[in-house]
């Protein structure tokens, strides 16, 4: 049912073709997914900047004669060095959707479904820039555990795996959600389809390893990916959880009270010398970062932003 004619595109469909988007828009537009369902596998540098131009996640897979190094030029998704390493990846991925990220629909707005997707598409494009980018955080011990799991054909599905589990330890509870994460991978069975045990522990570490709050640096690459995914540095979501949480726990402040413990927690957290660290200072997160810290340095200006999130009383 894939390739019926009514679900193809081809060259006589479209007036522009590869790398203009063109292609890709009218694949998408056919298929009725959201932009953010769908995926784009290619082999070749101008398909990828099709499928990128297109505002679509694309995997370049090598089946030729190109380096890993040509398709990422292009930055996908992530690369795989061959057909069957995508196979087992998709099979992954397949698993996690269906049996792990339902989980998050019973979390609160900061830990659902998006949030996870978010981790796992950061975690994915970090793997990939960690391997490929300057990064003087990279260790020689993480840039050697790296390579071998990219030559192994694992460690996108190992950074996938991770940020799919990484906060479904708060179906035990909240303070100890990392460590009952790291369990959760541990003690799944169905993950020894895929891994090694030696593999699924690297995964379980990463997972105890992400919280914003832990002043130790994470014991492997694949922890620093989950955890500098994990911090949505985005201005508005930032603050926005910041009220969130407060209404939340503790309902029997008052908006005033409200405004001035979620500016306290964004200090404490976000300001210089706060308690939240990142491991691999990726320009994302350094950018609002950045822009975070000259909005908290004005008092004024935050709290009006707070405000906004505050229910009428």
């Amino acid at each position: 049912a894939v390739f019926m004619r009514d679900r193809m595109i081809t060259a006589a469909d479209v007036t522009h073709g590869k790398p203009d988007p063109e292609p890709y828009l009218r694949a998408w537009e056919r298929s009725g997914c959201r932009k953010e369902d769908c995926l784009v596998v290619e082999n070749a540098p101008l398909g990828i900047r099709s499928a990128n131009a297109a505002g679509l996640d694309c995997i370049g897979v090598n089946t030729g004669i190109l380096s890993r190094a040509d398709l990422a030029a292009e930055q996908p998704y992530a690369v795989f060095n061959n057909m069957p390493e995508l196979l087992r990846f998709l099979q992954i991925v397949h698993f996690l959707h269906k049996e792990i990220l339902p989980l998050y629909d019973s979390f609160d707005k900061g830990h659902n479904r998006d949030h996870a997707m978010h981790v796992i598409r950061e975690s994915m494009v970090l793997c990939r820039d960690c391997e490929f980018a300057p990064n003087e955080q990279i260790t020689d011990d993480d840039r050697q555990l790296l390579s071998y799991y990219i030559s192994k054909g694992k460690a996108q599905a190992m950074a996938y795996t991770i940020a799919a589990y990484h906060d479904v330890g708060l179906t035990v509870d909240r303070e100890h959600h990392h460590l009952n994460s790291g369990k959760a991978i541990r003690t799944d069975v169905r993950l020894l389809q895929w891994y090694k045990p030696e593999e699924i522990e690297i995964m379980a570490q990463a997972a105890e390893d992400h919280r914003a709050s832990s002043k130790q640096s994470p014991r492997s690459i694949f922890g620093k990916i989950v955890a500098e995914a994990d911090r949505d540095i985005n201005v508005d979501n930032v603050i926005r959880r910041a009220v969130q949480f407060g209404l939340r726990n503790e309902p029997q402040l008052n908006n005033e009270e409200q405004a001035q413990r979620a500016y306290n927690h964004l200090v404490d957290k976000y300001a210089e010398g706060g308690y939240m660290h990142l491991w691999l200072n990726s320009a994302r997160n350094m950018r609002e970062l950045e822009r975070l810290r000259n909005i908290i340095g004005n008092k004024d200006e935050v709290m009006k932003i707070i405000w906004n999130y505050l229910p009428n009383q």
